[in-house]
């Protein structure tokens, strides 16, 4: 971490902490610890640079002047877990304490300051601490635990102020320049959430495109946040009220695609070790045949493709790009099927952004794109035809053609709702209001039934064309980043999570949610239903849904019949019965 404005003190897995200095970059760091030791899984400084804090594995914790001779002191009795540290704006240190509660201490004499805090939900270590910006407010959590926040303005009597569940923080920080004590938590789940923590209100999820599970960090004066990721990628946002990603991700590794309704396949492919391999391709799914590919570097796709999606009629594939490089702007190429021309080129956006929600509609013409301001319609070939109109503070988080003249958009912030505009005059038609967040929209092939996927395996259902709504469902695997619906009303969702579930036509789920080892992008059904596609990092996966086809293929594994022991153990309380028999 940053020490002052000429150094650099950081931490190694083999237990070292070693201080470098920035104004010579060639010179050697200053060891204060060797190599050997308990290795540190916290550091922190005081904003004036004067003192460091670290929390290592087994529950140390120590302060340290790097001014004096010797430099370290012990704070409190090791806790057996990993310690947490972390210094307010005034100077005061919080650790983790026994319990699974916290403890702020004056670092400089090493005594405690008031109480042992203790959390709403008390049994495990907290790992995450942060302070407001006037060291007024404390927030603490285990990960993926609930956060307890306290009131400290007299740190001798911490009082609890609120507490945050279900939102499974890897990360915490408070925004620096928030009147109101803004948290940012980046969650398990892949989200960036914001929390007024001096309201009742429901944290508000922003997409975090797979760059926000581990770490996140305001500029001092507020206007920036920094998130990273277990993935290796990382995001800058703009620190705002409906922000989002301004800078792509530093790495990209997934494939994402749509079906046609002729039975072919649009994918994205995209490839991090050479850009020249980022490419878009039509298969058709009976043969395997790849009937068209298009390159993403040159002048009409732009740099590096990140998505494609086909029309109703499977005969124009529409290719979302970055427009340059340095994966800054956002593309759209409209390309002829069966010819393989380029017969539109549109350019959204100039900004460096990761990539923005956006669907084709039923004919291929038009795109409806997500940007951080506004949801506009593109057509490709007379440029921006639309910007719809929403309410200030808004956040539209999906967008889906429902029909041939409807198009439906999802909205976060003050007021969720699922707002439907007629795709002829682009005006607002109705407004639906929504269980919770939504972040994914998907219809079925014959436009009957409307799924909206959100937090914590939210699925809100819409019966067209009348709207009406319909028994909210569930999947359970966390937050619903991508959806597809057959034509008899089945589900496929998956999860940031990397699960996937099938829900049959009542919503009832078969087997449970299963778990891949890569990235999951866009789902669709095939062959009338009877096949899931799952795009992933590792490509696109084929799944027959059929069960009775599961079961023929067990017996054909296991080559005799379960016998009623067998039965008991693998099936559960389900009746015996003798499969395979025939």
């Amino acid at each position: 971490m940053i020490l002052d404005d000429a150094s650099i003190v950081y931490a190694t897995n083999d237990g070292a902490l070693a201080r470098w200095t920035t104004t010579d970059p060639d010179a050697p760091p200053v060891l204060l610890r060797e190599s050997g030791g308990d290795p540190v899984v916290s550091l922190d400084a005081q904003p004036d640079g004067g003192l460091i804090a670290t929390g290592s594995r087994r529950g140390e914790i120590v302060v340290w002047d790097l001014a004096v001779e010797p430099a370290q002191r012990p704070i409190g009795e090791p806790l057996g877990t990993p310690a947490a540290v972390r210094f307010s704006s005034t100077g005061d240190l919080a650790t983790t304490a026994n319990g699974g509660a916290a403890q702020l201490w004056d670092p400089a004499t090493g005594e405690r300051i008031g109480p042992t805090l203790d959390p709403a939900v008390p049994g495990l270590p907290l790992t995450l601490l942060a302070f407001s910006a006037d060291g007024g407010r404390l927030a603490a959590a285990p990960v993926d635990g609930t956060i307890t926040i306290w009131a400290i303005d007299d740190p001798a009597q911490p009082a609890p102020s609120t507490s945050i569940a279900r939102t499974a923080p890897r990360a915490l920080a408070f925004d620096p320049a928030s009147a109101t004590d803004v948290l940012a938590i980046a969650s398990r789940n892949g989200e960036l959430l914001i929390a007024e923590t001096n309201a009742a209100a429901t944290p508000v999820a922003r997409p975090g495109w797979g760059a926000v599970d581990t770490a996140l960090g305001f500029a001092g004066d507020g206007s920036l946040l920094v998130t990273g990721a277990t993935t290796g990628r990382a995001a800058l946002w703009t620190a705002t009220a409906g922000s989002t990603p301004i800078s792509s991700p530093v790495a990209r590794d997934w494939v994402a695609g749509r079906t046609g309704g002729d039975g072919s396949l649009a994918v994205g492919w995209v490839s991090d070790d050479d850009m020249s391999r980022r490419r878009a391709e039509v298969i058709d799914l009976t043969s395997g045949r790849i009937i068209t590919t298009i390159q993403s570097i040159g002048a009409s796709t732009g740099c590096c493709i990140v998505d494609a999606r086909l029309d109703a009629a499977g005969t124009t594939v529409v290719v979302a790009a970055a427009a340059k490089e340095d994966l800054t702007g956002q593309t759209f190429t409209f390309v002829d099927v069966r010819t393989g021309q380029v017969t539109g080129h549109i350019t959204v956006d100039d900004r460096a952004l990761d990539y923005f929600p956006y669907d084709v509609s039923a004919d291929g013409e038009l795109v409806a794109v997500v940007t951080p301001e506004h949801v506009e319609i593109w057509h490709r070939t007379h440029g921006l035809v639309a910007t719809l109109a929403q309410e200030g503070g808004d956040i539209a988080t999906a967008v889906d053609f429902v029909a041939e003249a409807e198009l439906a958009v999802s909205f976060a912030g003050k007021r969720p709702r699922l707002a439907v505009f007629d795709s002829g005059s682009w005006r607002l038609d109705r407004e639906l209001a929504v269980p919770g967040t939504l972040r994914s929209l998907a219809v079925d092939p014959t436009a009957q039934v409307l799924v909206g996927g959100g937090q914590d395996g939210l699925l809100a259902r819409w019966h067209l064309p009348d709207w009406e709504v319909l028994p909210t469902w569930h999947a359970a695997v966390g937050t619903v980043a991508e959806l597809a619906v057959a034509t008899d009303g089945s589900v496929l969702a998956t999860g940031l999570s990397s699960a996937v579930i099938l829900l049959d036509p009542m919503g009832n789920a078969i087997g449970i949610p299963m778990a891949l080892d890569s990235r999951i992008g866009p789902v669709s059904f095939a062959d009338d239903g009877q096949a899931a596609l799952i795009a992933t990092a590792s490509g696109v996966r084929r799944f027959v849904l059929d069960p009775l086809a599961w079961e023929q293929t067990a017996c054909t594994v296991a080559g005799r019949v379960l016998d009623e022991r067998e039965w008991a153990d693998y099936v559960g309380d389900e009746p015996y019965r003798p499969v395979c028999s025939g």
